[in-house]
């Protein structure tokens, strides 16, 4: 059996209806629109695309920019460091060169002044010589000075080497060394 509509219900059907079909057309229209709107997007999408290409360009320029230049103030940075060192190490080496001549001239003024009373001594002894009559105490008093002037010489570093039994030959085309002979 088939239901009958009232007409009420017709009614609500033929607007159904009609309101799927404006759907059906809407939803055309409103695809094409997405279609256009895509395009459109993708068109922008695509600017959008280039532009950020090239803003990583300009960022990767930029990068690149940028780490070229952290190269080049890094260098710079590295060079004066390395013309400071240099020129510190020179600073060095005039200053040690200055003190080692300042230690040898005040060294040798040490030593010069240590041997002056030794000199004084024996400018005396040589003075007496002539109106010496005791030759005990002339010969007394020339050990005396040399035994200060060994003192001195040992103040200032020098010391006695022992010669283990040596000899010079005097003849000045021998001058070679040779064991000294022997007393037979």
């Amino acid at each position: 059996m088939a239901k009958r509509k009232t007409p009420d219900q017709e009614k609500d059907l033929s607007k159904n209806n009609h309101d799927t079909s404006d759907n059906k057309t809407n939803s055309y229209t409103e695809t094409a629109h997405d279609t256009d709107s895509d395009v459109k997007k993708q068109e922008t999408s695509g600017e959008e695309a280039s532009a950020a290409s090239a803003l990583a360009e300009d960022v990767s320029t930029d990068k690149v920019g940028s780490s070229e230049k952290m190269f080049q103030e890094k260098l710079a940075e590295m060079q004066d460091k390395y013309l400071r060192l240099s020129a510190e190490y020179d600073n060095y080496r005039k200053r040690t060169l200055r003190e080692k001549m300042e230690l040898t001239k005040y060294a040798e003024q040490d030593m010069l002044l240590k041997l002056f009373p030794v000199m004084d001594d024996f400018e005396r002894a040589i003075s007496h010589l002539e109106e010496a009559t005791d030759l005990n105490a002339m010969k007394e008093g020339l050990i005396l000075i040399y035994s200060k002037l060994n003192e001195v010489m040992k103040q200032i570093g020098v010391s006695e080497i022992e010669a283990c039994l040596l000899y010079t030959s005097p003849s000045p085309r021998d001058r070679t060394r040779s064991r000294m002979p022997s007393s037979a």
